[in-house]
């Protein structure tokens, strides 16, 4: 089995599941989650990524919205500011 193949294999199990490209703002200065994560250019940047559906009323989506913003210090814009917490468990 090639290697296309195998590739084939995963992707039929699991459609949907490969990670698109997402291109990330050139200012480095948004990426404070340690130090800043309320940084007001950093929030923007984590809302214009955020994807919000359209089946949503403005009221609803300014809801979704708020909660991003309260919220932004749990969203990492770079891989390396995800941090392990050890014994950490996520609940929605």
């Amino acid at each position: 089995m090639s290697v296309d193949d195998v590739h084939q294999v995963l992707e039929d199990l699991a459609p949907g599941t490969e990670q698109p490209e997402i291109l990330i703002s050139a200012d480095n200065s948004i990426f404070t989650r340690m130090t800043a994560p309320f940084k007001s250019e950093r929030v923007a940047d984590i809302l214009r990524l955020v994807e919000i559906g359209e089946d949503l009323s403005p009221e609803e989506r300014h809801e979704v919205e708020q909660v991003i913003q309260d919220f932004a210090d749990v969203f990492a814009l770079l891989v390396k500011e995800v941090k392990h917490i050890p014994g950490a468990t996520h609940r929605l």
